[in-house]
């Protein structure tokens, strides 16, 4: 992508997307306030800083600068929606799906990367959370339904030994209601597996 200062400004100052621009030594040249906010820094304090040392994880650093070094040298124009990590002045990890667009001149010679994101941070933990949850449900149906099985053999055991009408209505009722129970259960979990 051709590189234009001005343009590339007033894009980053318009977007709500976290967006920064990448000098070719990694540097961060320009960052929108968003970017800026997220990883707990103010713009002034971060345009400057090497952006792989400052919020890269380490985990992650190698990784990345080698993609860096090939958008530099014109190996690769993109790398998009790459879902990573970075750290914030206080150490927290935030998790971003990203993309990186290498910057030219004119020429075709690399002048930087635009970064752009979005910080999808509560979005996973939201989905491992509901994870959580749906096993938590499962496991606790499981265990509903066996206490049921229990509950059917133990009064089938009764029904056999009761001669009174009223008795065997009683035992009867039971006996439906929980061969209910464990049909509405069993049904739930047929749907969850679907």
């Amino acid at each position: 992508m051709l590189y234009n200062g001005e343009l590339f400004r007033k894009i980053l100052g318009s977007t709500k997307a976290l967006a920064v621009l990448l000098k070719p030594d990694g540097t961060i040249g320009d960052i929108n306030s968003e970017a800026a906010a997220l990883l707990g820094h103010t713009v002034d304090e971060i345009v400057g800083q090497n952006w792989f040392e400052l919020v890269i994880p380490p985990r992650f650093f190698d990784e990345l600068t080698f993609v860096f070094d090939n958008m530099m040298l014109g190996n690769l124009t993109s790398f998009d929606l790459y879902n990573s990590p970075v750290l914030t002045k206080d150490g927290i990890e935030r998790i971003g799906s990203w993309s990186y667009i290498r910057l030219t001149d004119g020429e075709d010679n690399g002048v930087g990367v635009l970064v752009s994101g979005v910080d999808i941070t509560e979005h996973i933990r939201a989905d491992e959370e509901l994870s959580s949850a749906v096993e938590s449900s499962k496991f606790l149906l499981d265990q509903i339904t066996t206490q049921l099985q229990a509950i059917l053999v133990a009064v089938g055991q009764i029904d056999h030994s009761i001669d009174d009408p009223a008795q065997k209505t009683a035992i009867d009722i039971i006996l439906k209601s929980v061969e209910a129970c464990t049909r509405i259960i069993r049904d739930a979990q047929d749907e969850d597996s679907e």
